[in-house]
């Protein structure tokens, strides 16, 4: 399957569109993120960056989990679907 591509200014670019306060700093609900990146780079950026690239805030009753990307997030996911790209199309280095 081959993903879109993505350059640091249009992640950037991504970010400053969707992101939201949540708590002290500004992040990509994770529903959002899903309309750019597919479903494995989320989840490699999640794995590897740890509490770096997303996390989960909790309003107590109402929601214990509500997921969320950081831009450092966003650039992990977009680095794996890059790399996932390349390598659909047979140019690796």
């Amino acid at each position: 399957m081959s993903h879109k591509t993505y350059t640091k200014e249009q992640v950037y670019q991504i970010f400053k569109r969707e992101a939201i306060l949540i708590g002290h700093a500004d992040a990509v609900p994770a529903k959002q993120a899903t309309f750019y990146f597919s479903k494995e780079a989320l989840a490699f950026a999640a794995r590897v960056g740890n509490n770096k690239s997303c996390n989960a805030y909790g309003i107590g009753d109402r929601c214990s989990n509500y997921e969320y990307f950081t831009l450092y997030g966003l650039e992990l996911a977009a680095t794996y679907d890059n790399i996932s790209s390349l390598l659909d199309k047979g140019t690796s280095a």
